[in-house]
């Protein structure tokens, strides 16, 4: 029997010689009484009805199913509908509502009264059966179960199994009675599943036909002249359709061209490190390195030990050039990638020849441990690490933000007339000019601003023909921390403010001509700047700018202070208002919030300044202020050096320098390119500007800057793993403070090993606040521990001397004799 639309008018007329009788005994069990009817139009809402063709093809002939009838259901692929006998099994019934009948072969109909679910078991429920009170027989539709009950149906020669199509569980097995698979009570019984789960495993990994593409994946994909020689071969099918093989044999698209392009052998080279390997050489090397030079392509490539190794030959004297460094993402960069080292035996191996198996591992230059650091840390160091600054016009270009800020510094020189296009005349050499990009960070290492400045190339001016004087005074940092040590001792608001293009307001007295700046559109070609105001890069830029500040600020009646040129006081019988300069950046503290405003309203009138508030980052430093006090960092400063030095992941240290330490010129290797040693030194200088702790390192280090070695290399490394472990720690400037001085000194006598000269030590605080403190080799050689002692505290009192003249300029009363310790 098969379902089918009762508007369909064709139907299959079956005739097959010698089961006429059957099937005519068989319809006349199905009738019943009454059983005739006419057909009706389309349900819309069930679409398919039963319906009686090629079931007498089947040569079945049926007399008896079971001793039980009505309990019995027959598995009849022809059906399209389940059909239900009696209307006791059937549950949550419903009427149709629209006529429904059933069509036999005999051309007569059946009507269908109700609609509902039948439960056989708990682990099978049918739905949508239908009702037809007439019939005799149970129908049990293979279609309808594997569309809406998830089974399939495999049919053996003595049984037929209903099994989950997810999880290949038996539910059920059908018995065959003369020739027909039927479903009765003992179908769901556990014991007759159990027997018959053997069979179903066999049936699930049968396979009734040979696939070559098949064959092809398990074999690991041979091509079709290996796969020949098989015996399972099938030569009607090939193996074109496999889409794995064309895409295992693709390779990566080249990215543009570099935009960094090389003039000349060893002005660019690239550097590679691969390894380790499981296997090592003959010679005991598990690494090696590659070197290749970006002009001519030539190749070098040095086995090496060991990895620490690296750094000796990357200062061999191939390799004194700018660093820079590969993304571990394959992410567009300027740097050559040399091509994938591939097998050129790919296709076939020889027959007396084994390929050599090196096992390498992809080393990260910076694999942080999520787990050891928090996560406000974590999004701290992923912002830094994504932020990237170009370093060429032709890259700044690319990028809508920075053209903006490209726009608005030449808006800015425009407006501020800092030079005229003019003829150059002859005799004149113009100089040139570049662009500098800078990002401008908050405090949390979030982008404040993109900020481009157009930068004169000062290096080619000669001295006394572009230029006379240059020198220009910056505050010094005793200064700044006696400064902010007051304003939070008195409870003064610190505030900061930035000069927009400071350098140029500054005024040239020499003649100066600059080429065009890159982006800059002049109409008549030829004609160069003549520039008429101070520009970045200039010999005197900041020097020009800070007499131009001194005297506005002086004409507004500040007066500058004679024991620091960048410190301006404005005292008098009810104000007292200060302010701090370095170089473009002010800080400006005091207890009239009146002319404090006045002050920013007549230097924002001279001057376009920028408001920054209460501070919070300055010159590097972070601050931040509560009721207590003023705590001073340098975290995210910290944070840059440990990514440019790739120790971001470097194990904390628990002190500066490892105990007992002592530092020779002669211990280690050679360091070719000082550069990087330096460089780290005069950084760790500026740290020490809020971490004394260092102090002592870093003067130890100092003495080596002329030929560092690789001694003086791994105690650097020491001291930024010590660094990495306390990177919170910082001064703290107490609101409840005295501002009373106090001196403490001390000498290691003949520690160097060399000169046997003392170090000399001291510390002073303002109150409970540390403001100065150094540590420095002694001049001469003390010839006891006591004269060491006395010349410590001789630098100590000649910095106690400064400094008072210095709190005696700010107003700072304080007690004498200042207490020695």
């Amino acid at each position: 029997m098969r379902g089918y639309n009762a508007e369909a008018t064709e139907t299959h007329n079956v005739q097959h010689q010698g089961t006429d009788n059957l099937l005519q005994e068989l319809i006349r069990l199905m009738k019943g009484e009454g059983g005739q009817g006419k057909q009706i139009q389309n349900d819309p809402l069930h679409g398919n009805f039963a319906q009686m063709d090629d079931f007498a093809g089947k040569n079945c002939a049926f007399t008896s199913l079971s001793n039980n009838v009505l309990d019995s259901w027959i598995v009849d692929t022809g059906a399209t509908n389940h059909m239900c006998a009696h209307k006791h099994n059937l549950q949550h019934t419903s009427i149709p509502s629209h006529a429904i009948s059933v069509h036999l072969p005999d051309g007569n109909t059946q009507s269908v009264t109700q609609i509902g679910s039948v439960t056989l078991d708990k682990t099978l429920t049918l739905t949508d059966v239908l009702y037809v009170p007439n019939f005799k027989f149970n129908l049990l539709s293979v279609s309808k179960l594997c569309s809406n009950s998830s089974i399939e149906v495999l049919f053996h020669s003595t049984c037929c199994l209903l099994q989950d199509q997810a999880t290949k569980r038996v539910i059920a097995v059908g018995k065959l009675q003369r020739n027909l698979y039927v479903l009765d009570s003992s179908s769901f019984d556990p014991a007759t599943i159990t027997s018959h789960t053997s069979l179903q495993s066999a049936t699930c990994l049968h396979s009734s036909s040979c696939n070559n593409v098949l064959w092809h994946r398990r074999l690991g994909h041979p091509s079709m002249s290996v796969l020949k020689h098989t015996p399972i071969l099938n030569s009607s099918s090939t193996i074109a359709d496999c889409m794995i093989c064309p895409m295992a044999k693709q390779t990566r698209l080249p990215f543009a061209t570099s935009s960094i392009q090389s003039k000349d052998i060893f002005e660019l080279i690239h550097v590679d490190l691969w390894g380790p390997y499981k296997s090592p050489t003959l010679s005991g090397c598990h690494y090696f390195l590659t070197i290749v030079d970006d002009f001519s392509r030539a190749t070098w490539t040095i086995l090496l030990k060991y990895k620490s190794q690296t750094l000796v030959m990357y200062y061999h004297p191939l390799h004194c050039f700018t660093h820079s460094f590969l993304c571990s993402n394959p992410a567009p960069t300027n740097l050559y990638i040399p091509p994938p080292r591939r097998s050129q035996r790919e296709s076939k191996q020889p027959a007396w020849l084994n390929d050599y198996v090196c096992h390498c591992t992809c080393n990260s230059d910076s694999a942080c441990i999520p787990s050891t650091f928090s996560p406000a840390h974590i999004s701290f160091v992923a912002l830094l690490s994504s932020l990237q600054e170009p370093r060429t016009y032709y890259q700044a270009s690319k990028d809508d933000k920075w053209v903006e800020a490209m726009n608005q510094e030449l808006t800015a020189l425009e407006k501020n007339d800092t030079w005229d296009l003019v003829e150059l005349p002859p005799g004149k050499k113009a100089i040139g000019s570049r662009w500098v990009f800078k990002l401008k960070l908050n405090p949390d290492g979030s982008v404040q601003r993109h900020k481009a400045r157009l930068v004169a190339k000062g290096y080619n001016q000669i001295e006394g023909i572009d230029y006379f004087d240059s020198f220009s005074p910056v505050a010094k940092s005793v200064t700044v921390r006696v400064f902010m040590a007051l304003a939070v001792a008195k409870g003064w608001p610190l505030l900061q403010l930035d000069v927009n293009n400071a350098f140029l307001h500054g005024h040239l007295d020499e003649e100066v001509y600059m080429l065009p700046p890159e982006g800059y559109m002049i109409q008549t070609p030829g004609q160069v700047c003549k520039l008429k105001r101070s520009l970045y890069g200039l010999k005197k830029a900041s020097r020009q700018w800070n007499i131009e500040l001194t005297v506005k600020l002086q004409e507004f009646g500040f007066v500058q202070c004679p024991h620091d040129h960048c410190l301006f006081l404005k005292i008098t019988s009810t104000c007292f208002v200060a302010l701090l300069v370095y170089v473009d950046d002010i800080l400006l503290s005091g207890n009239s919030e009146t002319e404090i405003a006045a002050i920013k309203s007549h230097l924002d009138t001279l001057f376009t300044i920028k408001d920054l508030g209460h501070a919070k980052y300055f010159l590097g430093l972070e601050l931040a202020r509560s009721a207590h006090g003023l705590l001073v960092t340098q975290q995210k400063y910290l944070t840059d050096i440990l990514r440019d030095v790739h120790m971001l992941d470097s194990r904390p240290a628990p002190t500066p320098l490892p105990p007992g330490l002592k530092l020779s010129a002669d211990d280690g290797t050679l360091l070719f390119d000082p550069g990087p040693f330096r460089r780290l030194v005069g950084r760790l200088l500026y740290l020490g500007f809020t971490r004394p702790d260092i102090s002592f390192a870093t003067q130890q280090l100092s003495q080596f800057l002329q030929h560092p070695r690789s001694s003086h290399w791994d105690a650097a490394l020491h001291v930024l793993r010590y660094l990495k472990g306390t990177s919170s720690l910082g001064l703290f400037f107490s609101a409840q403070n005295s501002l009373q001085p106090t001196v403490y000194t001390d000498a290691s006598w003949a520690s160097c090993p060399e000169s046997r000269r003392s170090i000399t030590g001291f510390c002073i605080f303002l109150g409970s606040s540390l403001v100065s403190w150094k540590t420095k080799k002694q001049s001469t050689v003390s010839r006891s521990s006591a004269e060491a002692e006395y010349r410590s505290m001789g630098a100590a009192v000649c910095e106690l001397l400064w400094l008072s003249y210095l709190l005696h300029a700010l107003h700072i009363p304080f007690s004498t004799p200042v207490p020695f310790w």
